[in-house]
């Protein structure tokens, strides 16, 4: 029994002996020094790796988009991977501001493959742990290509990136053994291009209002020395009432058109006294009143009569536009608060010559009558206003073109023609300017859009559109400041207007970045 048991201590003794030369020789199989490459690849499409009988080629490393890409094809020849070892191939970007390893390419022998999956099985947690993007299992007696691609969030440090590649030998006993290859390739960035927003804005329609139109004129009518009466056939009174008549006309003879009130307002010049200049402007007014009233048989209910004794202001507009000599005293006169109408007429004429041109040049075109007619307009269809738009689209309210606008649709060049016309006619209503606006940066005409800017930045209702320019015009703060105000009125189009803002603030913070490289 004895024997019986030494003789198996010796065989067990042997075949550990046995084992531990095989795997001796097996770990030193193929195990060469580092070896550095002569030269910088730097760029080259197609290289061998340091050890292994491996080779790259078709080696892309560029910018794409958002994304760094990485695309090779590595080439493995026979035996160029011993059984029971496998090659890790690593790539690894790295700049003077940051490092990034890269999915790796596992390459197993025979053995070692096998290996690989008893251990993944049992849970080996070197296994479990593994980062490779692709796994093969090299072949002794034939040679064959691996395609390898890869693409990564893109960070600015990655500008100057240079790709370096680690071939990691791992023997049978998980010893590794690095290899380098430095600088193979410098990443090729995009050439930056602004990114270009796609905003959405908001048309307003505007409310409905009362027509309310109005017509004004100015006559110069000529009166007998102290006399109120309108004589038609004095001097040229028949041309200068033949004026107001015609307009009087055109209102009263427009079946669409109701006449609401005619007003009328006299002017005298300064010569003379106050008193008297008082009575005559007053009284020629009313002198016109009359002579209307009697002429188209009008109601007193909508004739209304006002005057100015003497048009001081009038005098001084004129004189500060004219080159008269003396021109600062006379502005002088006619500012100063302390003196009486007749104390600066007194003081005119103590200019003498001055004076006199006064009185021949510049008060014949004081003594005046204006009138200003008022009336509506009714509503009309939108295909009365379709036919109205030639010929007189000023009885056409804000709404009204709005309406016809629609009609033709955002994406016909009416569309535009009408939005212009209705900011031209209604240049005091907000939201006319605020829907050309709109239509401006639609079109892309952002200069055209920044001129109207100032009439509409600080109006709520237009926070959508102003914040949409300031995103095409790359300023993300203003955006964001008019967008969140947008949004807070409950505007949708805000909603995706702020998810381009997040685009455009990314893109205007890596354009910095990039200058001040």
């Amino acid at each position: 029994m004895k024997r019986y048991l030494l003789r198996v201590k010796i065989v067990l003794m042997v075949c550990q002996l046995l084992i531990v030369n095989c795997q001796l020789s097996i770990c030193q199989n193929r195990t060469l020094p580092f070896s550095s490459p002569s030269g910088r690849p730097g760029g080259a499409s197609s290289f061998p790796l340091p050890e292994g009988s491996l080779s790259v080629e078709e080696l892309t490393l560029r910018q794409m988009g958002d994304s760094l890409f990485l695309s090779m094809e590595l080439l493995l020849i026979s035996q160029s991977v011993n059984p029971s070892q496998s090659w890790r191939i690593r790539p690894e970007v790295r700049s003077e501001e940051g490092s990034l390893f890269l999915p790796s390419l596992l390459i197993n022998g025979k053995k070692k493959e096998q290996q690989y999956i008893r251990r993944t099985r049992m849970g080996d947690p070197k296994m479990l742990g593994d980062d490779h993007l692709i796994k093969e299992v090299a072949h002794r007696k034939k040679g064959h290509r691996i395609h390898y691609e890869v693409k990564i969030p893109y960070e600015l440090w990655m500008d100057e990136g240079v790709l370096h590649f680690h071939q990691i030998l791992t023997s049978c006993r998980d010893q590794e053994q690095w290899f380098t290859l430095y600088d193979v390739a410098a990443v090729e960035p995009a050439v930056f291009t602004p990114y270009q927003p796609e905003v959405r804005v908001n048309y307003i329609e505007p409310e409905e209002e009362a027509k309310i139109r109005e017509m004004q004129g100015v006559a110069f009518l000529d009166f007998r020395p102290g006399n109120t009466e309108i004589v038609p056939s004095y001097r040229r009174n028949a041309q200068e009432l033949s004026k107001i008549e015609a307009s009087i006309r055109s209102v009263r003879e427009n079946p669409d058109v109701t006449l609401l009130g005619l007003h009328i307002h006299g002017y005298a010049s300064p010569e003379g006294s106050y008193s008297l200049n008082e009575r005559l402007s007053k009284g020629r007014a009313e002198g016109l009143s009359n002579y209307l009233r009697a002429h188209f048989s009008l109601p007193q209910s909508i004739l209304s009569v006002t005057s100015t004794a003497e048009d001081w202001q009038g005098l001084r507009e004129k004189v500060e536009e004219s080159d008269l000599p003396g021109r600062e005293s006379i502005l002088e006169i006619i500012d100063s608060a302390h003196l009486t109408p007749d104390q600066k007429e007194g003081r005119l004429k103590a200019l003498g010559g001055t004076y006199q041109t006064l009185l021949n040049q510049y008060f014949p075109s004081l003594r005046r009558v204006s009138y200003r007619i008022e009336y509506t307009v009714r509503d009309y269809t939108p295909l009365e206003a379709e036919a109205l738009l030639e010929e007189n689209p000023g009885n056409l309210s804000a709404a009204e073109l709005f309406r016809l606008a629609e009609s033709y649709g955002e994406d016909s060049g009416k569309w535009g023609e009408i939005l212009q016309l209705s900011a031209l006619l209604y240049p005091e209503e907000p939201v006319t300017r605020i829907n050309l606006f709109a239509h401006l940066l639609q079109r892309g005409e952002i200069e055209a859009a920044g001129r109207l800017l100032e009439h509409i930045e600080d109006i709520e209702e237009a926070a959508n559109n102003v914040g949409a320019y300031y995103l095409l015009t790359r300023e993300p703060e203003k955006a964001e400041k008019y967008l969140e105000k947008a949004k807070e009125q409950g505007i949708l189009s805000a909603e995706y207007n702020l998810s381009e803002w997040e685009k455009v603030k990314e893109d205007v913070e890596r354009e910095k970045a990039r200058k001040k490289k």
